[in-house]
């Protein structure tokens, strides 16, 4: 008899017997974390989420860097095979912790607005300052369809 049973609703343990319970109940629990669990990844991943047709929603998370230092930059994301890009949010960080979301309009100075467009290619950003130092940091998280 096995040391579990995998109901669909969860695994639930009866007895363990030796290792290779152990062994074969951390499998389960593996694939049922998996099952539950939506990932943020570097690499592309799909979401738990479904388009109005069904379709599978995908989400890779891009690493872009530092802010521009007035002027453009271009960061490849890296992703095949995009049919629509469905939502981004993209957010900079501050060596002392702080975090902006992005696009930014600092209603402060127009100088220090960010902006920012995403392309089934790309990810561009432009400063018209220099922020490279005071965001050194910055990522993007993109959700899309696949051809």
């Amino acid at each position: 008899m096995k040391a579990y049973t995998n109901n669909k609703s969860g695994v639930i343990v009866q007895k363990v017997n030796s290792i290779n319970d152990v062994a074969g109940l951390q499998t389960e629990l593996d694939n049922l974390s998996s099952s539950i669990i939506d990932y943020y990844s570097t690499i592309e991943t799909p979401t738990k989420k479904r388009w109005t047709n069904g379709e599978v929603i995908y989400r890779k998370v891009i690493d872009t860097g530092a802010m521009p230092n007035n002027s453009v930059k271009t960061v490849s994301h890296g992703i095949s095979g995009v049919q629509t890009i469905l939502t981004w949010i993209g957010y900079a960080k501050t060596s002392g912790g702080t975090t902006v979301l992005l696009p930014r309009l600092d209603i402060a100075t127009f100088d220090n607005m960010i902006y920012v467009t995403v392309t089934p290619a790309d990810i561009t950003i432009t400063t018209k300052t220099n922020l490279s130092t005071l965001f050194p940091i910055s990522y993007f998280i993109v959700e899309y369809l696949k051809v």
